[in-house]
């Protein structure tokens, strides 16, 4: 077993199919196949399930995989590390960010980091918090823009910013609703709809809730006397929008993830009479993971692309200061 056979495994896990990622590797079908096949010996475990659709990995090719990730990065960090001694930054850096967070931050961060240095790769993650957890657990990825501060070990976490959570609502829900601000009654008769629950839970800690908006809502409407009116939980930030911007349903939002919508007008957002909801922002990071010039650079540029964000009003109804 060497390097080659693991890049060959991650990559061919990665494109879903020996042909794809025969193409991406620029060998050929069957040398790679026998690469796959040499490793799965060499290890005495089948490594991937093969069906007509492609090719998935087993129970030991996930487990496989997680590892390969893993060597595969700290064996590139070496080499970025030596050549960017005195230099510019070089090299790849894995940065996962929560997909309503990522709406807002996403495209300035990556134009600004393009442009100021040619010589880094950044590879963004949008996702849901708990998939980002579990990446910077298993120390695949450099770091993170996640909700809320579980303490999980092995991990490092700063805090970015707080953000007010407020319910987005449209057409004919908005007709109903002509005050600026929603009372606790009213709340109680509407429909919602969200992105669905998220638990996580790591070696060494307790199940982890409060990682979703929904949670978030939840806690604070017990504190009203008041159950949610859920109708469905849908998998999706994009179809959640767009399901509220057709007026038959609403949600619980932060300005980042409708801010389009709201300047568009096809969205709008409104308070809670007597309660506001918030939810804090962190940059996590895995203690064992030294930070290199080009990781402390992109995060360097994270904040400060955040803070431009905050100081021209792009990104709304959040404050910087942890105690406002």
């Amino acid at each position: 077993m060497d390097l080659k056979q693991l890049r060959f495994f991650v990559t061919t896990v990665d494109a879903g199919s020996i042909s794809y990622a025969s193409r991406l590797l620029h060998i050929t079908q069957p040398a790679l196949s026998r690469q796959i096949t040499n490793l799965e010996y060499d290890l005495k475990v089948e490594l991937l399930c093969r069906t007509h659709k492609g090719v998935v990995p087993t129970e030991h090719g996930t487990k496989l995989y997680a590892m390969a990730q893993k060597l595969l990065r700290d064996f590139n960090q070496i080499t970025e590390t030596i050549a960017e001694v005195g230099n510019d930054p070089v090299g790849r850096v894995a940065l996962g960010c929560m997909d309503s967070v990522a709406n807002i931050l996403a495209e300035p961060l990556i134009t600004t980091l393009g442009s100021k240095y040619p010589k880094l790769s950044l590879t963004f993650y949008a996702d849901q918090t708990t998939n980002l957890y579990n990446k910077l657990v298993a120390n695949t990825m450099d770091m993170g823009i996640v909700c809320n501060n579980p303490e999980i070990e092995g991990l490092q976490t700063s805090f970015i910013l707080r953000e007010e959570l407020m319910v987005a609502v449209a057409g004919q829900l908005l007709r109903e609703l002509p005050e600026p601000e929603i009372s606790p009654e009213q709340l109680r008769e509407l429909p919602f709809i969200f992105p669905p629950t998220q638990f996580f839970s790591a070696e060494g800690t307790t199940t982890l809730r409060r990682l979703a908006v929904k949670n978030i809502a939840e806690d604070v409407f017990a504190g009203l006397n008041i159950k949610l009116r859920i109708l469905s939980e849908i998998n999706a930030v994009s179809i959640v929008k767009r399901m509220v911007a057709g007026g038959a349903y609403c949600t619980i939002s932060p300005w980042s993830a409708v801010y389009e919508e709201v300047e568009k007008g096809n969205i709008t957002l409104k308070t809670i009479k007597g309660s506001r909801m918030f939810r804090d922002i962190y940059f996590c990071w895995p203690k064992p993971r030294p930070m290199t010039k080009a990781t402390s650079t992109v995060h360097q540029v994270l904040m400060d692309t955040i803070k431009d964000l905050v100081d021209s009003r792009v990104w709304r109804h959040v404050s910087l200061d942890p105690d406002e």
